[in-house]
């Protein structure tokens, strides 16, 4: 398992879905919003994520591009349940 502790947690390794729910308490976090893209989606990755998470039914937004900017997925959400999320996670 690697870390990278810079503006974010980043977790790296075999089986780091299974620390997402603690991770999500430890830093506070009740609703999130899971950005990916939709290749991801339907490869059932994000899906995953949000079962890890364990926070019942969270906002998806997957029209990113395969490789996004920062300021592609810095634009304001647009629906309601993305705008109540208290954090953002990507999965990719």
């Amino acid at each position: 398992m690697a870390f990278i502790f810079y503006l974010t947690h980043i977790h790296l390794g075999y089986d780091e879905l299974a620390t997402l729910e603690s991770e999500c308490a430890r830093i506070g976090i009740r609703r999130s919003l899971t950005i990916t893209d939709k290749a991801v989606a339907a490869a059932g990755l994000a899906a995953r994520v949000i079962d890890s998470a364990k926070l019942g039914a969270l906002a998806v937004f997957d029209d990113t591009p395969s490789n996004p900017t920062k300021a592609m997925v810095s634009r304001p959400p647009t629906n309601t349940s993305a705008k109540a999320a208290s954090a953002k996670a990507a999965t990719g």
